[in-house]
């Protein structure tokens, strides 16, 4: 039989979920936002790559069976020396060094992996320099418009615990409930439904954007960049409204607020988003720095 290709190999157990993909980029020394400085190598030995380094907070690394590693393939600097490599886990020389453990998001796991001349056949390296970090890359900004759509889930249901909460408890000197007696309650839930909406056409435009073909690295900037710092404010202000209750892990919204955090940290912090939006614009308008 002809040898498979590697859609034939890999494709059909990741879609069926027989087995789980992991993304290996970021690296203990190397901060995320600069990992085109990144110190992990490949080497061609015979009919083989060996790869060296040491990558960390990957997605489901405790449970992945197959991982999309970037190494650097030459000595050139930054992002045109890199190339994307499948790693299997029972290749020789790989090594699963354990689990990070999170604040939220528990339903996730994050670990760290070290490849010590990990034995990776020439035919895994799936992309090579100068263009598999650019394409990865353009992964992240497309996939960047999911992380706000997490935060808007959990914004919601941060909104509806406080909502039921307000309604539920009562004005001890009239019997009506906290939300009918008290307009500055009705005022805060009036602004947190206006973010949560806001944030989710923001979401809807963006998708709109990148199934038509059109411009979309700008704006997905600053559609995470809202649903991050709105589902912060949204958890927060649930947890105020709900007071004592609200603080204690004996509501659901203490697990709410842990979740909320995550946003503005994983695929692209804040400040990123901001510098990036910021080099998009400068693009535009033909200013170069």
């Amino acid at each position: 039989m002809p040898p498979r290709t590697l859609r034939e190999k890999y494709l059909p157990s990741i879609a069926s979920g027989e087995r789980i993909l992991a993304f290996a980029m970021t690296e203990d020394e190397v901060p995320g936002s600069w990992s085109s400085y990144m110190k992990t190598k490949a080497e061609i030995k015979g009919d083989k790559y060996l790869l060296n380094g040491r990558k960390t907070f990957i997605t489901n690394a405790g449970v992945a069976d197959i991982f999309i590693v970037f190494a650097r393939l030459n000595l050139m600097e930054g992002a045109r020396g890199i190339g994307m490599f499948i790693v299997e886990r029972d290749f020789p020389g790989f090594h699963f060094d354990g689990e990070i453990p999170g604040l939220g998001v528990r339903a996730l796991s994050w670990g760290t992996i070290t490849l010590e001349d990990c034995e990776v056949p020439r035919e895994n390296l799936i992309v090579s320099p100068p263009k598999a970090f650019s394409l990865a890359m353009d992964m992240f900004n497309t996939e960047r418009i999911g992380n706000p759509s997490i935060c808007n889930g959990i914004a919601q249901r941060a909104f509806d615990e406080a909502l039921e909460f307000l309604v539920g408890r009562r004005d001890p000197r009239t019997g009506k409930s906290l939300l009918e007696s008290y307009q500055g309650l009705q005022f805060k839930i009036a602004e947190m439904a206006s973010l949560i909406r806001s944030s989710r056409l923001n979401v809807w435009h963006c998708a709109y954007l990148i199934q038509s073909g059109k411009p979309y690295v700008k704006e997905v900037q600053l559609a995470k960049l809202f649903a991050n710092e709105m589902v912060r404010k949204i958890c927060i202000d649930s947890m105020q409204l709900q007071g004592g209750y609200g603080y204690s892990a004996e509501l659901f919204t203490e697990k709410l607020v842990r979740g909320g955090m995550f946003g503005g940290i994983g695929w692209g912090a804040l400040e990123i988003l901001k510098l990036r939006y910021i080099s998009e614009l400068m693009k535009e308008k033909g200013i170069t720095s």
